[in-house]
This record gives structure tokens, C-alpha cells and sequence, in this order.
């Protein structure tokens, strides 16, 4: 069983490949409108994997609907709010493809207001937040270039 840094590398890699680092939005209620929240997730095939993302950093799993008969079963690990900034902020340094979602998702948080309402300008700021997330997502990922420079195992070119 992989322990320490070696299963957080690990956990950072299944983060890296199969992951996602958002900034939702999402309707509190009629009054008070929308509100964003920090959200991470993986998609996969392999129950046991999502279960030891369970286990070190809590959320919950669900199980994916099957779009076809043919295709296997699949089931979603999701984790948000502080929970996810634990989850980021504990798998940061081993992040590469992800780094610099992460790194925004945990501004975001750190910026985040906690009370009922937000001011015109928070709200702004969080919007102009999520749709940096959504442009880095979008992006094809380059691979930073202190782990290239580190020699943390992973060829050059």
C-alpha cells in the first residue's frame, strides 16, 4: 500500500489524467441567486480508484448512468468547498498537468466570501474566476516546467 508522499503522487496523478479542478456555479434560491464553489472530480472505470480518493479526502461517489449496453460501468468521485481545498492544497506540490487550476481554484477559495449575500464586485470577481478556469480546462496541458527542470522522473522530450 502506497503511504505519504508516494500515494499523494499518486493521488496527483490520477487528478492530472482523469481529473477535474472547476469553479461552479450554481442557484442558491430566487433571493439570494447564484453562487460559485470550488469542485473537484474523476470519472473512471475503476471503483477501487475513486474509493482511495474517498478515503484520503473524503466527498462521495456516484455511479455514472450507461449511455449504451456495451459500454462498463462507471462512477464519479466529487469533492467541493473546503474539502476540495484540502484535497488541492495536499496534492499541489506533485500536480503537473493541473498545477495552474489548482493553484487558481485555491486563490479562489482563499477569496471567497462566506456570507449570505455577495457584493456586486465579489460576484464579479468570482465570475471573472470561473471563466479563467474554464479557458485553462479548455487548453491542452503543457507539462510546468519545474518538473522538467526537478528531473521528477519524467523525460524532457
Amino acid at each position: 500500500m502506497l503511504k505519504g508522499k508516494l500515494l499523494l503522487a499518486y493521488l496527483a496523478g490520477i487528478i492530472d489524467g482523469e481529473g477535474s479542478v472547476m469553479i461552479k456555479r450554481h442557484r442558491v434560491d430566487s433571493k439570494r441567486g447564484f453562487r460559485f464553489e470550488l469542485a473537484v472530480s474523476v470519472t473512471n472505470t475503476a471503483l477501487w480508484l475513486l474509493e482511495l480518493l474517498k478515503l484520503n479526502f473524503g466527498g462521495r461517489i456516484d455511479r455514472q448512468k450507461q449511455k449504451k449496453p456495451i459500454h462498463k460501468p462507471c462512477w464519479i468521485w466529487r469533492i467541493d468547498g473546503p474539502s476540495a481545498e484540502s484535497c488541492l492544497k495536499a496534492l499541489l506540490p506533485f500536480l503537473q498537468l493541473k498545477k495552474a487550476q489548482a493553484e487558481l481554484a485555491l486563490e479562489f477559495h482563499s477569496q471567497q466570501k462566506r456570507g449570505l449575500y455577495l457584493t456586486a464586485l465579489d460576484y464579479a470577481l468570482q465570475t471573472a474566476q470561473a471563466l479563467q478556469m474554464r479557458q485553462l480546462n479548455t487548453q491542452t496541458p503543457q507539462l510546468n516546467s519545474t518538473a522538467k527542470d526537478q528531473g521528477n522522473g519524467i523525460p524532457s522530450g
